[in-house]
């Protein structure tokens, strides 16, 4: 059910990518938030107000009650809770509840509706962050978030799992708060195989992103891919 689904970050076009993967994202119970970036957070607004137009007003003889949970650190839910009280979301009428759930910065466990999720401090720079894991029937997956190389990500990896990595300079050794290729690309011998997919990529030219994509498979096969929307994985 989409009420124990769970939404990592919120940013672009959000609702029209739930719904492009078939989700009813306006029954969507949990939303677990990295840090507080703008870009991380900004559609918040209008994922809920579409959630609310669906779920509520359109639903009158059934409209949604339950709570949408969010999940962050102390200062992601201040800046949530700002966020949605600017547009006035919550004064909107037969608006569903919001439930906040502040997260201890040294990590931890939760489950979220049917997913258990443990979260991890990672480093991008003076900016709280976590990264994640959880496990599937087959596979575990381990997302880095916005984050410098830390030992964190890769002591949860295990030979078959999933890593989803920030990958935020591609032409650059180092990029203070980030990840970039390079690093990741030094980091591939010890993780033995792990699929990595590469996200938060820079903005190129098409061109330019079409021949990196082809370098990185020339060398690397299938073992390294180039995140793109709409990407579906099975754990």
């Amino acid at each position: 059910m989409a009420r124990d689904g769970l939404l990592i970050d919120c940013n672009g076009v959000c609702v029209q990518r739930l719904t492009a993967a078939g989700l009813a994202f306006e029954d969507l119970g949990h939303v677990f938030l990295t840090h507080e970036h703008i870009d991380h957070i900004a559609a918040l607004p209008n994922f809920i107000h579409q959630s609310w137009v669906k779920g509520c007003l359109y639903r009158a003889d059934n409209r949604r009650t339950h709570p949408l949970h969010f999940y962050g650190n102390a200062p992601t839910i201040r800046a949530v809770r700002a966020l949605l009280n600017a547009v006035k979301l919550p004064q909107h009428p037969h608006m569903f509840p919001f439930e906040f759930h502040e997260l201890n910065d040294a990590g931890g466990t939760l489950t979220a509706g049917s997913i258990t999720l443990t979260y991890f401090p990672v480093n991008h720079g003076p900016t709280p962050c976590f990264g994640l894991t959880t496990d599937g029937p087959n596979r575990r997956l381990v997302y880095s978030a916005d984050t410098e190389p830390v030992q964190a990500i890769y002591d949860h990896l295990r030979d078959g799992d999933i890593l989803i990595h920030d990958c935020n300079k591609i032409d650059v050794e180092i990029n203070r708060e980030h990840t970039t290729w390079a690093q990741i690309e030094a980091l591939l011998p010890s993780l033995p195989n792990v699929t990595v997919y590469l996200v938060h990529l820079p903005m190129l030219g098409a061109a330019q992103n079409k021949k990196f994509e082809q370098d990185v498979t020339a060398k690397h096969g299938p073992r390294i891919v180039v995140g793109i929307d709409e990407t579906s994985i099975n754990l």
